[in-house]
């Protein structure tokens, strides 16, 4: 519940921040450079998308799993 508390809170400051930034951009340099800074700013998104470990994400998840299900039988057969 804490990740997707976290997640909707930045999915919604990201989406605040970028309609301040493309307009405020926009209204210093101009449509063409604004549209330049947001193909920018997709770039780099999907820079570090790419760069994220899908697999040892999963193999983190399964273990965290495991030791949660370990721990609540432990104390379960207190």
């Amino acid at each position: 519940a804490e990740f997707f508390g976290l997640w909707g809170m930045t999915y919604n400051l990201a989406g605040a921040i970028g309609v301040l930034a493309f307009g405020q951009i926009k209204a210093w340099v101009g449509d063409a450079a604004a549209l330049g800074m947001l193909t920018g700013f997709f770039a780099f998104g999907l820079i570090l998308f790419l760069r994220v470990r899908v697999i040892d994400g999963i193999r983190a998840a399964r273990r965290n799993e495991r030791a949660r299900e370990w721990l609540d039988s432990a104390h379960s057969a207190d």
